[in-house]
């Protein structure tokens, strides 16, 4: 029997190639209600050519306890290419870099906070219209002068985990998105956040993206106890009501955007990060 490529099919190649690798739960989240239902048809996408797997070992070193990743081939391309009218330039294939498993786990927390940001928008009739990742960053960067010691400035690449452009009811939110898994010391995060400061108050920020509109969302996987500290990181740096905070705990909270989640720099107080009314 012929394979037959449905809608669905597409966006889901779409959505791993937008986000460089989905996992298989991941996807499943997108787009289906059920674990076996997502199984069998990405594995017929495999078997069929339009996506590749890959099998990262994280505990175990057996391959049932081994995550299944998923990235285009070149068959997925040509499906971009023809219902999207994706460029070379829009085509993300995996490469060894992307796969290392010392920058990998980073990646695939990134896109844990894309999937809950894209399916709180759909359940919420909210569009996010963009998402820029590290990457486009980087083929693409800004940069700001810092100030060292002394009289000495240092120049450094903005690279946000994510920029992302939300249309809501009440207007357009837009965010930079920085996910922190707790393995990064606090003084390099401060530095970070001693970059956004420069590029907002440079207007090197208005520049590129045409508007003032900015909050940068800093998610942790850790505990409550290394959010308060990436707080205290961020008023150490000059940031303020601009900065807000997520514990982010599996499973994904669906009402990520709508529900009381938020915590703001001066307390631990639950806030909405996008009101209803």
């Amino acid at each position: 029997m012929n394979f037959r490529l449905k809608d669905r099919d597409r966006e889901i190649i779409r959505a791993v190639n937008d986000c460089r690798v989905l996992k298989t739960q991941q996807i499943q989240a997108l787009f289906f209600g059920s674990p076996k239902p997502a199984y069998g048809r990405l594995k017929k996408l495999h078997d069929n050519g339009y996506l590749e797997r890959h099998y990262i070992a994280e505990v175990a070193t057996a391959p049932a306890s081994s995550t299944i990743l998923y990235s285009i081939t070149k068959l997925g391309a040509e499906v971009l290419a023809a219902t999207y009218e994706y460029t070379s330039e829009d085509f993300h294939f995996a490469s060894k870099n992307l796969l290392n498993p010392a920058k990998l786990p980073h990646l695939l927390a990134v896109n844990d906070l894309r999937v809950a940001l894209t399916r709180a928008s759909h359940a919420e009739g909210f569009r996010l219209t963009e998402w820029l990742d590290e990457f486009s960053f980087r083929a693409n960067p800004d940069y700001v002068n810092i100030k060292e010691s002394g009289s000495k400035q240092r120049r450094k690449p903005v690279y946000p985990d994510g920029y992302v452009i939300l249309k809501t009811p009440l207007g357009e939110a837009r965010c930079f998105i920085e996910v922190d898994r707790g393995t990064e010391g606090l003084t390099q995060f401060r530095s970070q956040i001693e970059i956004y400061q420069e590029y907002m108050l440079s207007g090197r920020y208005q520049e590129r993206f045409q508007t003032r509109s900015l909050r940068v969302l800093i998610v942790t996987t850790s505990s409550q106890r290394r959010l308060d500290s990436l707080k205290k990181a961020v008023a150490q740096a000059g940031g303020g009501e601009r900065y807000w905070f997520l514990l982010l705990k599996q499973p994904l909270p669906g009402q990520i955007l709508t529900k009381p989640l938020w915590q703001k720099i001066d307390s631990q107080e639950l806030h909405t990060l996008i009101p209803l009314a």
